[in-house]
């Protein structure tokens, strides 16, 4: 848990670093109980698929905010924000935050500085990646592919983020990532932020 000094909302946070592991979710659990805290910064290339979906939806759950990013230490050891990067499972944790952020990402567009960024990519089982070209479908194999699919489709759904999503996932295998673009963040709710105005429309009633 760091902080930039403030005495304001958001000015802790905590930073989860490293990878998404089968045992994260109940740590964060703990940690929670220990110290909370309504923001959770992430720096993480990934992990465990499935872990990274129940960290989610805890996440959602306590109604927290989530952004990308790394805590770098400053002046009288207060904290700042600077660009990070969350793939893979982390991404699905990522999108269990009510708002989420990935740094200031249309300003550093426009002044052409690095910001944090967000990949995603195909799912794989472990012991498919240690051998690509083993046989992977027996029925049981197939059947845990379609119950997976189906559940990250139901966390879209349930976290009301755009499913293409997932489109866009597949077009990175397990070695690579799919990093999204800004577009791609604005239009698939990626990044969001529930009091933020929406556009100016006169609609019927």
């Amino acid at each position: 848990l760091v902080g930039n000094g403030g005495n304001c909302v958001g000015c802790e946070w905590i930073l989860a670093e490293g990878e998404i592991a089968p045992e994260t979710p109940a740590a964060f659990d703990e940690f929670i109980r220990r110290h909370g805290s309504n923001t959770i910064v992430f720096n993480s290339p990934g992990g465990s698929l499935v872990a990274g979906l129940e960290l989610g939806q805890r996440i959602r759950r306590l109604k927290m905010h989530t952004e990308v990013g790394v805590s770098r230490k400053y002046e009288f050891g207060h904290h700042e924000i600077v660009p990070g990067v969350c793939a893979s499972a982390c991404a699905y944790a990522f999108l269990g935050g009510v708002r989420r952020s990935i740094g200031n990402m249309f300003a550093a567009n426009k002044n052409g500085i690095e910001r944090s960024r967000i990949g995603v990519h195909r799912f794989f089982r472990a012991d498919a990646l240690s051998n690509m070209d083993a046989k992977q479908f027996a029925a049981r194999d197939l059947d845990a592919e379609q119950r997976i699919t189906a559940l990250l489709a139901v966390y879209m759904v349930t976290m009301r983020i755009d499913a293409r999503l997932l489109g866009l996932a597949a077009e990175a295998d397990a070695n690579s990532k799919r990093w999204l673009t800004d577009q791609e963040i604005e239009d698939l709710r990626v990044a969001y932020d529930p009091e933020e105005f929406q556009p100016w429309a006169i609609e019927p009633y």
